[in-house]
């Protein structure tokens, strides 16, 4: 296969995948993070890096976002009403299995993107969005591409249109919560 015909199957995979993600798991996920008082995102590895998309996007439309970190210096505390979200393919992974249990023990609800609702993370979660493993991803052996990470900053888009939609919020909006440090 030729990279012209991989970047193709690529493509295609990442649209076939997201078109199979539940609308009413996004809409649902929006509905948490509208309803919460403060957001708190985490996750581990790429699905860590992938969270920060979440953070980013709702901080532009003026959502109250922290990033979750071992440093934890710009995290203020996590109360009843805020909504954790955590990018998680397994929703196994120990470090915020860790911090779920912390988490729910302080009164914060959990959300979940993931590939695997019926995990630790997905059981404690009050939100699963779910990103189905396909086939060729369990088969593959080119463990380089994992499709749920380009579609869960996919779904993470498409989250923060649904909060602009129901906000009217546009793009000059966006601008206006825009990083403007740089």
């Amino acid at each position: 296969m030729t990279l012209e015909e991989k970047r193709l199957q690529y493509a295609k995979e990442d649209f076939d995948l997201f078109m199979k993600v539940d609308v009413k798991e996004m809409m649902a996920l929006a509905d948490a993070i509208q309803e919460a008082k403060t957001v708190f995102v985490g996750g581990w590895g790429r699905a860590g890096v992938t969270g920060k998309i979440l953070s980013m996007n709702l901080s532009q439309i003026g959502i109250s976002t922290y990033v979750v970190s071992d440093i934890g210096i710009c995290q203020p505390a996590a109360h009843p009403g805020d909504l954790f979200v955590i990018c998680s393919n397994s929703g196994t992974t120990r470090t915020m299995v860790a911090l779920a249990e912390r988490a729910k023990e302080l009164g914060v609800d959990i959300a979940l993107i993931s590939s695997n609702a019926d995990s630790a993370i997905g059981k404690l979660a009050k939100v699963n969005v779910v990103i189905p493993k396909t086939q060729m991803e369990v088969d593959r052996e080119d463990s380089a591409w994992w499709p749920f990470y380009h579609v869960d900053g996919q779904v993470m888009d498409f989250v923060r249109e649904i909060i602009m939609e129901r906000t009217k919020q546009t793009m000059k909006d966006i601008m206006y919560y825009h990083n403007n440090l740089e």
